[in-house]
């Protein structure tokens, strides 16, 4: 090739070169905006009004051999997160027996913090603050070995008694001024004379200081073993907290209501009540809850075949009962009519009730198979909210519970967990509802948690380059809009099948070098829910179009006719060059 030769080949794949950066410069004021960084638009508050909702598994909280018994829930060190105290069943293959467990577990983390072992059932395990710190202590009582034990908040032990006969505690307030609160111990056994006397032993013990403030006897109309001890403040018109005792023995059961009338004179523990409430038939102990001036439980009624619900007002004395046709499940103090008296909610095996304190009146009826119910104030309005669910997925959450007036319930739709779970609690986290839920393996039983949250998808769409587009660059910038209620947490973007990149908030990414041809790309959009959305669109790279486009104008001056008239736009320029390196070639010769 002679250096004529040379030199206009080097023209002419100069001005392919051109061509090939040009057009597209040329061209995207139309096809392409430029590439830049921006973010979708974001709400920083989270919706308090989802219109769908769905579980979400966090983590295992703990996994039993056998069974868990009771979770509390509390802080027990000096971070904001609470602690959850399981209490379960287990069993050693090793030996072939059980045995009986407390693991302390951080309630955001989910790890273990401590824990210990009973050869012999706990009869009570609680949390309490008995000493001059502020974390809670972990009480256990045990009547098979007759002592009570408190552990610290490392699992230290920190006091422990042995009382020679079987005992039920709890916390009371502070009764000797030193600023720490103190264990009130009854002993079960009920002592009698020949005088036709009865009474329970008592210990009043200053765990901070290791002292027995002080015991003595409480004196009994009658023959009764304490089963269970609250600390409640259920008369009212005395500052401080009373003690009730529940007892179920031999086919009846007793409420006694215990007065530690003053503080000058803590030998001073008279029973102010007592009432016989059911003499052929026994007390739900597991299902007692108390409120400031009431007591609710569920009892059997032996004659009838029936189980009751049975709610006190401790004030007046009074009480009511109501029959009910399943069998007893749980029972909630709540508040759903806006007044200063809490209702009752009780849950049985095929309905849910909620009554009026005063009158024993259901203001509502709900059948269901099975039901569960949580009753939570979500929306902080003094009102409470039912979560609703079946034995072993959650339906629905029922929002505007005021019965009084004529706010609509509105009912938001839950999807249900992927792994059936029966939910027993609740705790916040962070300003987060958690729930507490049981699923049943065949290994064991596992307490997981998980959250609650909105389930409504984001929106995201692919903006450049549009589907179905060609492409004359094989570097190519894709843009896209994304937005969703509660916020986007971040997006995602790949090409052709492959991995997903995260590219956070911006809503732009450019890929580079690609091959010529057909290609997808997809963004896919997380909100702050892990809720999902994805985008796709197909764009063909045609970056040989400029050569050829170079060789069919050569090609038509070499028949005489301009190939300006088959162009037009910006390539009539690069066209141009092309028509002048061809002609030069053509006077060489």
């Amino acid at each position: 090739m002679c250096e004529k030769e040379k030199i206009a080949l080097c023209v002419l794949l100069a001005s392919l070169l051109i061509l090939v950066l040009a057009l597209p410069l040329i061209t995207s004021a139309t096809a392409f905006p430029a590439a830049t960084k921006s973010h979708a638009t974001m709400v920083d508050a989270k919706s308090p009004d989802p219109d769908k909702m769905k579980l979400v598994r966090e983590g295992t909280v703990y996994n039993a051999t056998s069974s868990i018994l009771d979770v509390e829930i509390g802080n027990m060190d000096f971070d904001a997160s609470p602690e959850l105290v399981v209490y379960s069943k287990e069993y050693d293959p090793a030996v072939g027996q059980y045995y009986f467990q407390v693991t302390v577990v951080d309630g955001k983390t989910l790890t273990a913090q401590w824990s210990f072992q009973s050869a012999y059932e706990l009869d009570q395990v609680m949390l309490g603050n008995i000493d001059l710190d502020e974390p809670q202590e972990v009480i256990s009582v045990c009547k098979s070995t007759n002592t009570t034990t408190v552990r610290d908040n490392d699992g230290t032990i920190l006091w422990a008694k042995d009382y020679g006969e079987p005992v039920v505690a709890t916390v009371i307030s502070d009764q000797n001024d030193d600023g720490a609160n103190d264990l009130l111990v009854f002993s079960t056994t009920c002592y009698t004379d020949l005088f036709g006397n009865y009474w329970w032993k008592y210990f009043m013990e200053d765990v901070e200081d290791d002292t027995t403030i002080v015991s003595g006897n409480v004196y009994l109309p009658n023959t009764i073993h304490p089963y269970r001890v609250l600390a409640v403040d259920w008369n009212l018109t005395t500052p401080g907290e009373e003690i009730i005792s529940l007892d179920t023995y031999e086919d009846e059961y007793h409420v006694v209501f215990i007065n530690p009338s003053d503080k000058d004179d803590l030998n001073n523990m008279e029973v102010e009540k007592y009432l016989n409430l059911q003499r052929e038939g026994w007390m739900e102990i597991d299902t007692v809850v108390s409120e400031d001036g009431y007591i609710s439980f569920f009892d059997y009624d032996m004659n009838k075949g029936v189980y009751r619900i049975v709610a006190l007002d401790s004030v007046a004395y009074t009480y009511w009962v109501y029959e009910t046709s399943g069998y007893p499940r749980f029972l909630y103090f709540v508040e759903i009519d806006g007044d200063a008296e809490p209702e009752l909610l009780a849950c049985t095996s095929d309905k849910l009730l909620t009554f009026n304190m005063e009158s024993g009146t259901p203001l509502e009826t709900l059948s269901a198979t099975y039901p569960n119910v949580l009753p939570l104030d979500l929306d902080l309005d003094g009102v409470h909210e039912y979560i609703l669910y079946g034995e072993f997925d959650l339906i629905t959450m029922r929002y505007d519970r005021l019965l009084n007036s004529t706010t609509l319930t509105r009912e938001v739709d839950v999807e249900p967990a992927s792994t059936s779970v029966n939910f027993t609690g609740w705790y916040s986290l962070d300003g987060e509802l958690m729930l507490l839920g049981v699923e049943y393996t065949s290994s064991g039983v596992i307490l997981a948690v998980y959250s609650l949250k909105e389930a409504n998808p984001p929106t995201v769409s692919i903006i450049s380059p549009s589907n179905g587009a060609e492409v004359t660059t094989c570097n190519v910038t894709v843009e896209w809009n994304g937005s969703d209620d509660t916020g986007i947490d971040h997006f995602e973007v790949r090409l052709d099948g492959g991995s997903w990149i995260n590219v956070g908030t911006n809503t732009s990414y450019t890929f580079t070098d690609l091959s010529e041809g057909s290609h997808t790309v997809e963004v896919r959009a997380f909100d702050e829910a892990g809720n999902t959305a994805t985008a796709t669109v197909t764009f063909t790279v045609k970056t040989l179009a400029p050569i050829v486009a170079v060789m069919a104008s050569l090609a038509l001056m070499q028949q005489g006719v301009s190939p300006l008239v088959y162009v037009g736009g910006g390539a009539a320029i690069v066209i141009a060059v092309a028509v002048g390196v061809a002609l030069w070639l053509r006077r060489r010769t």
